[in-house]
């Protein structure tokens, strides 16, 4: 009863005090919900734990240890936020009455709750900051989390959110959520109803590839076999899942600094079990190839440079193609014919065969010359 009765006189306070200081200072309710809470008055290096309910004001700030928790309660309507643990948060300005006001929280770090219970007045502004990116509401229940590097990130429960920053800005509705890095522009609205959503929705889900025999994976710009080929993968070497279409017959993967998609067709795919869910694309962009970064090439390799390059079993157009390369492929080179007009290479799944030298980008000029060749063919790459 006693602790009821402290929160009933502070808001009883707050109710005479707000015509006082229509333009004045802002005067909010702290309670504290789980031990584990300190204020920092504005001005003062000092923190002073909190055991029960105080007055906080413009310029203070609040953290919570590993179990705090605390509720500031700003108006009579309930409009409140709430402080969880490892979390901190400064007012950082007010001005104007409860009815007609500009407020300014800023997160510095943690998970802060968002309730906002009426819609606001057009000319009252409520803000909230961290270090990504800025938020302004009219009405809404949403979370904000800054990480220790600055990465902030929303999630909007009720109503909508505009966030913006220096470089982008975005409308988040109900259900959705953005992320932002410290100078840089936000990232995809993106489906999300928690934070572990919106991370899984943004980074990708741990995974797996599985197919029948010994192949290749093409990797295309867009998911449709007409789609440009950008280069292969081997199905061992994907661990991560960036998303994948509606029907998830195709699966986007993180490819050379970039991104590319792979066809479901004919292969297992496996998403593990502790990702929220992965991000499922009905509008699934084309991959800008501009962003791919060369491969890391050493001793005899070469890349294709021309999508459909021809594999033959000896140095000439007239020979058969054993196998057809794709763009950005590295292979190995084995040596070249007297003329140095055909180059003999081993492809990373083992086909050995003959191509035009004018089709490669060639990064050791110092090639052995073959006057007998004998090409190994094995297993096409697959779709």
């Amino acid at each position: 009863m006693k602790k009821l009765s402290l929160l009933a006189s502070c808001l009883l306070l707050m109710t005479m005090m707000a015509p006082l200081h229509a333009q004045a200072d802002l005067v909010a309710v702290l309670e504290v919900l789980e031990a584990g809470v300190e204020v920092q008055t504005a001005g003062t290096e000092i923190w002073v734990k909190i055991n029960s309910e105080t007055l906080i004001n413009v310029g203070d700030a609040i953290r919570t240890d590993e179990t705090g928790e605390a509720r500031i309660t700003f108006f009579e309507d309930g409009t409140s936020t709430i402080v969880t643990p490892n979390s901190q948060l400064r007012i950082q300005g007010f001005s104007g009455t409860s009815d007609r006001f500009d407020l300014s929280l800023e997160v510095l770090g943690g998970i802060v709750r968002q309730q906002v219970n009426n819609l606001l007045e057009t000319d009252s502004n409520y803000e909230v900051i961290t270090p990504g990116m800025s938020l302004t509401v009219r009405g809404t229940n949403f979370d904000v989390r800054v990480e220790d590097s600055g990465r902030s990130a929303l999630v909007a429960f009720e109503g909508q959110v505009a966030a913006k920053n220096e470089a982008s800005a975005a409308d988040v509705a109900a259900g959705f959520g953005v992320r932002s890095e410290t100078d840089q522009p936000l990232s995809d609205v993106v489906p999300a109803t928690s934070f572990e959503a919106l991370d899984a929705a943004l980074d990708g889900c741990p995974g797996a590839v599985d197919t029948e025999g010994d192949v290749r994976l093409y990797v295309r710009v867009s998911p449709s076999p007409e789609a440009t080929a950008v280069g292969s993968v081997d199905p061992g070497e994907i661990v991560l899942l960036a998303g994948a279409t509606a029907d998830e017959q195709w699966y986007r993967i993180p490819f050379r600094g970039g991104f590319g998609w792979i066809s479901a067709v004919l292969m297992t795919v496996t998403v593990d079990e502790t990702c929220p869910g992965i991000r499922l694309y009905d509008d699934p962009p084309v991959e800008d190839i501009s962003l791919y970064e060369s491969p890391d090439l050493t001793g005899n390799s070469a890349l294709v440079q021309v999508e459909g390059t021809s594999l033959r079993d000896r140095p000439g157009t007239e020979f058969t193609v054993v196998d057809t390369l794709v763009l950005g492929e590295v292979v190995e080179i084995l040596g070249q014919d007297p003329a140095g007009d055909w180059l003999q290479v081993r492809t990373i799944d083992g086909l050995v065969g003959w191509v035009s030298a004018t089709l490669l980008r060639v990064y050791n000029e110092e090639v052995d010359v073959i006057t007998e060749p004998t090409p190994i063919p094995t297993e096409e790459a697959s779709d």
